[in-house]
């Protein structure tokens, strides 16, 4: 299977309204951020499991979930709770925790809340500046990266879903 096959038929067990929510908030993730497809420290990868996880360094600050659910990081002084959202694990470093891993309920057509928006970018800015490059980048997917930032080329291929 092509790496473009195998992109298809991962993308295709979203519902495309949903995936195309999750991947406006990562376009908008990415413009704050300034987060370019050859940065060393991104990996957006099309995995053989059928996950797609965007990691910065090694950890994921993105993840598409199962029901419309998107898991993000967030800070570990941050209460999730308080945004909705349900604690999936602790992202740790020297046994010590150090940030979060959330699951949120991302309603088709919707947006993140903006506090919630602001906490992502802020974990996912301490991820840049902590780290040189992901030990994930040799499975970098261009296609993926343009999917995200090139909405037109995203409503083509949804189209021929």
């Amino acid at each position: 299977m092509s790496k473009y096959d195998q992109f298809i038929t991962t993308i295709s067990k979203y519902d495309n309204h949903w995936l195309n929510t999750y991947m406006d908030e990562l376009k908008r993730l990415f413009l704050q951020l300034n987060i370019i497809s050859d940065m060393p420290q991104l990996a957006m990868s099309v995995r053989k499991d059928h996950e797609i996880p965007v990691n910065i360094g090694q950890r994921w600050i993105a993840k598409p979930l199962v029901d419309h659910y998107v898991g993000i990081e967030l800070p570990l002084d941050i209460d999730e709770k308080d945004f909705d959202c349900e604690l999936i694990g602790y992202y740790r470093r020297n046994r010590m925790n150090e940030a979060k891993w959330v699951k949120y309920k991302l309603t088709p057509g919707s947006k993140l809340p903006d506090q919630l928006f602001n906490e992502w970018v802020s974990a996912t800015a301490s991820e840049i500046q902590r780290c040189k490059k992901s030990g994930f980048r040799r499975y970098h997917s261009e296609l993926y990266y343009d999917l995200v930032m090139n909405e037109e080329f995203r409503d083509e291929i949804f189209i021929s879903l």
